[in-house]
This record gives C-alpha cells, structure tokens and sequence, in this order.
C-alpha cells in the first residue's frame, strides 16, 4: 500500500532544509525558500519529527516544523 501525499508549503521564514536522512546533521540536499511547494509522502517518520518529501525531482527529508498542507 502507497502513504499518502500531499502538498505541503514551507513556513519556516528561513526556508527549509531537504536532507539525506532525518537528521540535523545530515548532508543538505538543497534549501527550499520559503512558501514553495513540496510533495509529502505518508505520515511523519524517525520520532515524529520529519516528513519524508519530494521537491522537484529530488527526494529526502524535512522537519515537520518547517512545513504546513
């Protein structure tokens, strides 16, 4: 079965970080700007403290605390 997907906007005024992993110290894939789009897959994971997301054709992971449907 497929979780899933919405889109989500970011919200954090400094934009947000897509991950490798769901950690802080994990490499950055890229920054996202604040209020563009990214595609959320399922629910969050590790702990409940990050979404696993798609922005553009790049996937990995935000903080949920970054981004709001």
């Amino acid at each position: 079965m497929t979780p899933p997907t919405w889109l989500g906007h970011v919200i954090a005024p400094s934009g947000a970080d897509l991950r490798t992993h769901p950690t802080r110290t994990a490499p950055v894939i890229r920054c996202i700007v604040c209020g563009d789009v990214v595609r959320v897959h399922g629910v969050p994971a590790c702990g409940g403290e990050w979404y696993p997301a798609t922005y553009g054709a790049q996937s990995g992971f935000v903080l949920i605390e970054e981004v709001a449907e």
